[in-house]
C-alpha cells in the first residue's frame, strides 16, 4: 500500500503546523485513528466548528468521533496546551472519573486530539 498523499503545503512532521480542514483526514490516517476503508466508503465527516480556537470534529459511521483543537495566537496555544494537560492528568490520576472524559491522544503543538469514549 502506498503512503497517503499529503495536501500541498502541509506537513504533519513540522512543529507548529496549522491544520486546515482538508488536512484532518490525512493527519488521522497517519496516526492510525481512521481507516482508509472508512474514508473510501464515505463514512467520515469533518466539520469546522471553530470559534475562539480552530476546531475540527470528525464523525465516523462505525467508529469513535474525534476533536482536533488548535490554539490561535500565543494565548490560544497556551490555553489549548493547558487544556490538553488537564485532560491527560485527569485521565491518569482520576481513574474512576476518567471513564467520563474524552481520551486525550496528546498535545502536538499547537493542537491536541481527543476522541469520544
Amino acid at each position: 500500500m502506498s503512503a497517503p498523499v499529503r495536501p500541498r503545503g502541509f506537513s504533519s512532521s513540522l512543529p507548529g503546523a496549522m491544520l486546515e480542514q482538508a488536512d484532518v483526514v490525512v493527519y488521522l490516517l497517519e496516526r492510525g485513528l481512521l481507516t482508509s476503508a472508512a474514508v473510501v466508503d464515505g463514512a467520515v465527516i469533518v466539520r469546522d466548528v471553530s470559534r475562539r480556537n480552530r476546531n475540527f470534529t470528525v464523525e465516523q459511521r462505525d467508529g469513535p468521533g474525534h476533536l482536533l483543537k488548535q490554539g490561535l495566537g500565543a494565548d490560544g496555544v497556551f490555553s489549548v496546551a493547558h487544556e490538553a494537560r488537564v485532560y491527560e492528568d485527569l485521565g491518569v490520576k482520576a481513574s474512576g472519573f476518567a471513564v467520563h472524559l474524552p481520551r486525550c491522544y496528546g498535545c502536538y503543538r499547537p493542537f491536541y486530539l481527543s476522541t469520544d469514549r
